[in-house]
């Protein structure tokens, strides 16, 4: 499915209870929609929840190609209601956890017992499913402050990822251990 994340640039003054329909395909907003428009949107919406269910009932059925080829299906995560959903969906296993979200909007990295209760938690819920864990990743895209790193030109190619936790050892082997 489509999704609407913002409009920018556009100042609405709708009244309060107007009706709206939203058309994330199209990018459109509608106010006021006339009965045929809304029977249609409605259409779409019990087939697009009927494909879902569909979609769903399947998701836990080993995935093929149409030639017969085994496809493992794995999810990326970083937490555990990620896992939780990637189960729910059909997932086979984390092709990437993603260890860096525990780091993030904090003020300090996550203690080894933190850490520790997490992977566990995590691993519990997976089972016998296969996991693939990346070690802390930040720097570039994603800032810690207390990790007080310095500004550089390009972060991607600076002190990040592995870089980061060979420069800092005690926040890797917490990590490792």
């Amino acid at each position: 499915g489509s999704t609407v994340r913002a409009i920018d640039g556009i100042d609405l003054e709708i009244e309060a209870g107007t009706l709206l329909l939203v058309d994330a395909d199209k990018g459109e907003l509608i106010a006021n929609p006339n009965a045929e428009l809304l029977a249609e949107f409605q259409a779409q919406a019990a087939q697009q929840s009927t494909i879902a269910e569909r979609e769903l009932a399947q998701a836990h059925s080993l995935a093929s190609t149409r030639d017969g080829a085994r496809v493992e299906v794995v999810a990326n995560v970083g937490s555990l209601a990620d896992a939780f959903y990637a189960i729910k969906q059909g997932a086979e296993g984390i092709g990437l956890f993603r260890t860096e979200f525990m780091y993030l909007n904090r003020r300090e990295a996550p203690s080894e017992e933190e850490q520790f209760d997490n992977y566990a938690s995590i691993f519990e819920i997976m089972g016998d499913r296969p996991i693939v864990v990346r070690t802390l990743d930040v720097g570039g895209d994603k800032e810690i402050p207390y990790l007080n790193l310095a500004p550089e030109a390009n972060p991607f190619l600076g002190s990040r990822a592995i870089r980061l936790c060979l420069d800092q050892p005690e926040l890797f082997k917490t990590q490792l251990r």
